[in-house]
């Protein structure tokens, strides 16, 4: 395949520009080699998505590897790329037994015999880092084990290192969007790549998500072995299975209605990572994930997202956003969550996440298009110069990769109904002896509670809109100052108001369990609620009284 005059021209110019930089011989070579297949294939003009690929697959497992961290961009690459991209996954060749046997003889001390009693020559998969073997521990354990490739650290280090220095050559390519950001996605592949060559921390994930799980029904992971592991070898449990990857498989083996319950199980488990436990599966596609028996297995756990205490709160108010079609809500939560850069056009991204959500939030996962739904919001946030965090992007990513997964298992599944199940269990929290339509309610009355607290923030939002010439209201008033003191004070018993409904129907619905212990024949929780919610009843009656006398008060200065 020969390289086109335009390519070949665009990477002399692009020689040119590299000549000026400082480096090594190593690495202007390898510079070299680099640009010399952009050129082959087209990369510097419009590849199709076959040439990207091949070019990646020559360029080695740094390429490899940003091909499929990218491969769920769809906001950056057309649908087409991330399709060819994702194929990346297993495409790299084998090592053969006798590299993999040096490297495990290279690890331990050269006897690696005192540990394994045998060792299968055939890996069961092979991947641009590591490859993996299954295994017999010399006390009779079946293992696989994870030997990482010699040299390959530095060599993805040393990849990234050019990358960085020619971001924009990755940049001048035509087939890249508008939106692309080189340095985003080198900062991204370089943070991702540090901790998978590093499998010391797989095995921390490893045993933190095995722990997680370890109480759940029908959930669990590989158990690491850590005493035999290190930072270039990784020995867990062997994990004897069907992959969710070999879809007809199952299908000859389980009832339609069994799978969508495991697709349920696997939706709902995805959630509590995130939103419990704050560590999750960063790569929840179909191969890694398995049946075992009755038990829903993930495995690979090299990539893993991770979410602080404050980031899982603000991503539950999202989700409760989604589920109950608040726009103003899933605003304010993106605004506490990113970061904007410069002024904000308020109205136009309330409509745009209002139009999102109209799209996107109510259908069946069979129509549901969650990736363009995320795209589409990224976009959105984009256009208004609001960036979200690392962990954000991660976590996007993971669900619009199970999308993918549960779609295939089962197209039935609705997301939207598993998420708002998964909300009102984890909020209510209490005996199965209450109602449905009290549990409804119960959680209908928590959001309107959560919306009445908002109330005050989004009002003054509004008054800072006013007050900077963002937004116009066409109403004459000669006097602005008392009439917005009073309306924030009438805000501010509003959501008093709206606290004090939720303490009288909250401690009611708790008085028809069983909870204890009980005071006065009431679940003792239930009659403090009553306490503070008479003692803020009476608050807001003497509030509205003084509201009232300062308007009289006010209209007789006027006079």
């Amino acid at each position: 395949m020969s390289a086109a005059p335009d390519d070949m021209s665009r990477a002399a110019k692009a020689m040119r520009a590299v000549a000026g930089m400082t480096m090594d011989a190593t690495s202007r070579k390898r510079l070299r080699e680099i640009l010399a297949v952009l050129a082959k294939y087209g990369l510097l003009r419009n590849p199709s998505p076959e040439q990207l690929k091949a070019a990646l697959e020559e360029l080695g497992p740094t390429f490899v590897k940003l091909g499929q961290m990218v491969s769920s961009h769809a906001d950056v690459f057309p649908v087409e790329y991330c399709n060819a991209l994702a194929t990346l996954r297993n495409s790299t060749s084998p090592l053969s037994f006798e590299e993999a046997e040096e490297l495990l003889s290279k690890s331990f001390n050269g006897d690696y015999h005192s540990v394994f009693e045998s060792i299968d020559p055939v890996p069961l998969g092979s991947a641009s880092i590591a490859q993996v073997h299954r295994a017999t521990l010399v006390t009779g354990e079946s293992v696989a084990v994870k030997i990482q490739r010699s040299g390959i650290k530095k060599k993805i280090l040393d990849d990234i290192d050019l990358m960085r220095r020619a971001a924009d050559l990755l940049e001048a390519s035509e087939y890249m969007g508008s939106g692309f950001d080189a340095n985003v996605f080198i900062d991204e592949l370089e943070r991702t790549v540090k901790e998978e060559v590093d499998f010391r921390k797989e095995a921390e994930n490893l045993r933190e998500f095995y722990l997680n799980n370890e109480g759940r029904y029908g959930i669990s992971s590989p158990r690491v072995y850590a005493e035999y592991s290190n930072e270039t070898v990784l020995v867990m449990e062997y994990v004897e299975g069907t992959s969710f990857d070999r879809i007809d498989e199952l299908r000859d083996q389980l009832s339609e209605h069994r799978l969508e319950q495991l697709g349920r199980r696997i939706v709902h488990n995805y959630l509590e990572q995130m939103l419990e436990d704050g560590l999750f599966h960063a790569d929840p596609h179909s191969a890694n994930i398995m049946l075992r028996d009755e038990d829903v297995v993930w495995i690979d756990l090299g990539m893993m997202g991770r979410l602080a205490k404050g980031e899982r709160a603000m991503l539950r108010k999202m989700f409760l956003a989604v589920a109950m079609g608040d726009a103003a809500g899933l605003k304010t939560t993106l605004l506490s969550w990113g970061h904007a850069d410069g002024e904000l056009d308020h109205a136009r991204l309330l409509r745009d996440v209002d139009s999102l959500l109209s799209r996107y939030a109510t259908r069946d996962i069979a129509n549901l298009d969650l990736t363009n739904g995320l795209n589409d919001l990224l976009s959105a946030l984009r256009d208004q110069h609001i960036s979200m965090p690392g962990s954000f992007m991660t976590l996007a990513r993971g669900l619009m990769t199970l999308q993918g997964t549960v779609q295939d298992i089962n197209p039935n599944i609705n997301i939207s109904d598993t998420l708002a199940r998964y909300l009102k269990s984890s909020l209510l929290k209490q005996p199965q002896d209450i109602g449905r339509e009290a549990e409804r309610r119960l959680f209908d009355l928590y959001y309107a509670t959560d919306k009445g607290m908002r109330i005050p923030q989004q009002l003054s939002d509004t008054l800072n809109m006013l007050e900077k010439g963002e937004m116009q209201m066409n109403i004459g008033l000669r006097d602005l100052q008392e009439p917005v003191s009073a309306l924030r004070r009438s805000i501010g018993v509003m959501a008093l108001g709206i606290i004090v409904a939720g303490l009288f129907i909250g401690s009611s619905l708790l008085c028809t369990t069983q909870m204890e212990p009980r005071l006065f024949g009431v679940p003792i929780i239930g009659f403090f609620g009553y306490l503070c919610g008479f003692m803020l009843a009476v608050y807001c009656v003497w509030k509205v009284h003084k509201t009232e006398r300062d308007k009289r008060r006010h209209r007789r200065k006027r006079r």
